[in-house]
């Protein structure tokens, strides 16, 4: 992913935490009934998604209730535009989505193959300078130079892949990243949502 790109995503959830942390305080600072007090409020229902009916929790929560107190919602189930798809329900024209943000772990492996050792030492090099940058190397496992056998090279596990033996290379190295990162996502209230079944 490009700098520019992580740039965007970092911004995102700057700007995602301090619309929560304001409406927070606008709200705590308003003349309605304190948030603690809410759960004891008549009818009130937690955020939670249509769709697997589990509740949202944390930032998500804070989030999600606080756009249905502003917005007015009585209905407490979100649903994302992909999960209304797969139902078969519609989000309305005009319907206004509210960001959520996910944990997450990108995970890739790539192996690099060469003819000599400096061949596959120099992918390597130019390899490394550019996830080092995006994931930080603590995140990057860099595996050793290791001569191709002739039923190929060996997987995560240690096992020979041999499909991979009539590649022409004679030397490789496997090269994996973990990095965590928070994913950002748009949901929508079911009063917005055309076909969804009636809160009950």
């Amino acid at each position: 992913m490009s700098k520019e790109k992580r740039e965007s995503r970092r911004e995102r959830g700057k700007k995602i935490r301090e619309k929560v942390f304001s409406e927070l305080m606008e709200y705590l600072l308003s003349k309605e009934k304190k948030i603690w007090e809410i759960p004891w409020e008549t009818g009130f229902s937690y955020p939670r998604n249509a769709v697997t009916e589990k509740p949202y929790k944390g930032i998500n929560f804070i989030r999600l209730y606080l756009a249905m107190r502003k917005r007015g919602f009585s209905d407490p189930r979100w649903v994302g535009f992909k999960q209304a798809k797969e139902k078969g329900w519609n989000i309305k024209k005009g319907a206004k989505g509210e960001p959520i943000v996910f944990f997450d772990v990108i995970e890739k492996e790539k192996v690099l193959k060469g003819n000599s050792i400096e061949e596959v030492e120099r992918k390597r090099e130019e390899l490394l300078e550019k996830w080092v940058k995006q994931y930080g190397i603590r995140n990057i496992e860099i595996g050793e130079i290791k001569y191709k056998s002739s039923e190929g090279f060996e997987d995560e596990k240690g096992e020979e892949k041999k499909e991979d033996k009539e590649d022409d290379y004679s030397y490789y190295c496997v090269v994996r990243v973990s990095h965590p990162i928070w994913v950002y996502h748009y949901v929508f209230n079911a009063e917005e949502v055309e076909g969804i079944p009636e809160f009950n």
